[in-house]
């Protein structure tokens, strides 16, 4: 049976999530109560292991030293309404959950990062406000998140590269949380080998660590383009893990397992 953990209730889960896990800036700004999720624990008065879902595209994170066996049962009743991506780190927790996974996407998350040669753009750098935040390619990704351009703005920040009056570039410090960032950069395809992404995400880099923010970059291991302008950031050494994907259960697959559960019981 799923437990759902009411919102004003998360500080007693705080404590589960000790270790940092891949995407982390992302976990905690949910924690933070910056961005919407849904946290399902094992006993709502005292928790010892909770799963939170995050509403930016299902990303579901597991807390520290979970039973493997609870944690598949979980996947499997919340799975039958909506699908899942679970944030998985094969180096920390060897066993992951398979019943139910379709498909394990390797990722990489690079943290540590040094210094690189700036190049000089022929374009403006601006801070993203209301008015830009409007003409952004991913502002319904960064809706998806926060839920409101207020409150993306309050929380986090971006900038842009702009000519004329049209955005050609954007990148943002998506999560901002527990001392870290997590760069997502986008540029109009009309716009790209101009040196745009480099610099504006050097922009947020700096920003970032203006604010006490360690910026971290995520991508999938093949996503070659995303590798390479990582590295051209400067940022080295990155870390493997996974992004386990389990997909809402079809009606005839709930049905089976109902009906063998019914046969368990009998």
């Amino acid at each position: 049976m799923l437990l759902q953990l009411p919102e004003e209730s998360k500080d007693l889960i705080k404590g589960l999530f000790k270790k940092r896990q891949p995407n982390n800036p992302a976990l905690w700004s949910y924690l933070y109560g910056y961005i919407p999720g849904i946290t399902y624990v094992d006993n709502l008065s005292a928790p010892v292991t909770a799963i939170c879902v995050l509403s930016f595209f299902n990303w579901t994170f597991v807390s520290d030293n979970a039973d493997i066996s609870w944690v598949e049962e979980m996947i499997q009743e919340i799975c039958k309404t909506e699908y899942l991506q679970v944030v998985w780190n094969p180096l920390e927790v060897p066993q992951k959950p398979v019943k139910g996974l379709e498909i394990a996407i390797p990722r990489i998350e690079f943290i540590e990062r040094h210094e690189v040669k700036r190049k000089e753009i022929q374009a403006d750098i601006r801070l993203i406000d209301s008015g830009l935040f409007e003409k952004c390619e991913w502002k319904d990704i960064q809706l998806l998140a926060y839920t409101t351009k207020e409150n993306f703005l309050s929380k986090t920040f971006g900038f842009c590269v702009v000519e004329g009056e049209e955005v050609s570039c954007e990148c943002y410090a998506t999560f901002a949380a527990d001392t870290y960032t997590e760069l997502g950069v986008i540029t109009a395809e009309s716009k790209r080998r101009k040196g745009y992404a480099s610099a504006v995400c050097l922009r947020v880099i700096d920003e970032a660590c203006k604010r006490g923010l360690t910026p971290t970059w995520s991508c999938d291991q093949e996503n070659s383009d995303s590798v390479n302008l990582a590295q051209k950031l400067g940022f080295h050494s990155p870390l493997a893990y996974e992004f386990l994907y389990f997909p809402q259960m079809r009606r005839e697959e709930e049905e089976s397992q109902i009906a063998q559960m019914d046969a368990d019981e009998a």
